[in-house]
């Protein structure tokens, strides 16, 4: 049987700095699949001239691997130009199977197509109605609903919001959860020495409404007093609105003191955060999935999440759940973790042991599967 020719479609998620969620998804992702080494042929359109770092030794080392540059066009009639372009370069691959990474499905494909969908954040949240009504969100989803072959889903939550937004069936999703090879050696971030109190409350600084962040402080001026630090990392969806809002809630609450923005830290460093924290609090309202959650708990972080949406899926019994849009249950929550050091050591050890399931080869490995499907060489029951 010939190998078939499979191009995965970056769709710009390659090119994010600093890294995010969705950069993790598609370099893990290519790694997996390199190591597993399925009968298959692969190309991978990037948003980078050479490709990053992070997945660049997939081509250096595997001849059944190429990289092929294909920066997406800007401006006035660029979704079509786009559009037709891929379908060229699908054509001129002699592609069997492309997988779109992001939400860009090409309508133009002259093979089957398989799509990822990440979440479906813009169709909950009214702060994104005006995404929703766009051309290119509208085409995506029509793609998805009619042309996508199978629909990746990255969680049962985002599946179920895909079958109850889109009317997908059942029959055309499969959900793949994110594996992480986070792990490795720690480094002290450059403020270390500011993180003087020995109970420390981490959780990502992120300014998205949904991600909560207003709530947690909220939670987190109710504590006991003098509980312990809030350490924010990262720096995401930041506006010079919403970070006046945000350090106007701190002075309002009297958390000033208390509060510490670190920026942005290295992999190595966020690894010692994780480490170094006595709670991870992941306040948020929704995700698609939740990698800051795995990746805490990979480093045996005590980890408090929201009982519903995705990464009450990733914790179960390892962690904490509650609904973070209550301050009260929140700051309840943190204030168990802080006082029962005991049970905040079982949760770590949970914690570690259940990200040990979530690996970087399983994913890659159902990956595999769903592409045998899309081109008809497997049972899909």
């Amino acid at each position: 049987m010939n190998r078939p020719i499979i191009v995965l479609d970056g769709g710009g998620l390659d090119v994010p700095v600093p890294r995010n969620g969705q950069f993790r998804y598609v370099s893990d992702l290519l790694r997996g699949l390199a190591d597993i080494a399925p009968p298959a042929r692969f190309v991978f359109l990037g948003g980078t001239p050479e490709p990053q770092p992070e997945f660049a030794g997939v081509f250096e080392a595997r001849s059944r691997w190429r990289y092929e540059h294909f920066p997406r066009t800007h401006g006035r009639g660029s979704m079509v130009l786009d559009q037709l372009r891929l379908a060229i370069v699908l054509w001129r691959l002699k592609a069997d199977l492309c997988h779109s990474l992001h939400t860009a499905l090409p309508v133009l494909a002259p093979c089957p197509v398989v799509g990822t969908v990440l979440d479906l954040m813009f169709e909950l949240f009214p702060e994104y109605a005006q995404a929703v009504r766009s051309r290119p969100y509208r085409l995506f989803r029509w793609a998805a609903r009619h042309q996508a072959r199978r629909l990746v889903c990255i969680s049962a939550t985002t599946a179920d919001d895909v079958k109850r937004l889109w009317r997908v069936p059942s029959s055309r999703i499969d959900v793949i959860q994110l594996g992480t090879n986070f792990l490795g050696h720690s480094t002290a971030v450059a403020v270390a020495e500011v993180l003087a109190h020995d109970r420390v409350v981490l959780s990502p600084y992120n300014l998205e409404p949904r991600k909560n962040l207003a709530g947690l402080l909220r939670a987190f001026a109710r504590c006991r007093p003098a509980c312990a630090q809030l350490v924010l990392y990262g720096r995401a969806a930041v506006t010079p609105q919403r970070e006046a809002e945000f350090d106007a809630l701190v002075a309002e609450l009297g958390l000033a003191p208390k509060v510490i923005r670190v920026g942005y830290v290295t992999d190595a460093e966020l690894r010692w955060l994780y480490r170094r924290a006595s709670v991870f609090v992941f306040p948020s309202l929704y995700e698609g999935f939740g990698y800051p959650v795995l990746e805490a708990m990979a480093a045996g972080a005590r980890v408090v999440a929201r009982t519903a949406s995705a990464p009450a899926e990733v914790v179960g019994p390892a962690g904490v759940l509650v609904e973070t849009a209550d301050p009260e249950q929140l700051a309840s929550a943190i204030d168990r973790l802080l006082a029962d050091s005991e049970r905040a050591s079982v949760l770590g050890r949970l914690a570690a042991a259940r990200a040990e399931e979530y690996t970087v080869s399983r994913m890659a490995e159902q990956t595999w599967r769903v592409y045998q499907k899309a081109l008809g060489r497997c049972d899909q029951t």
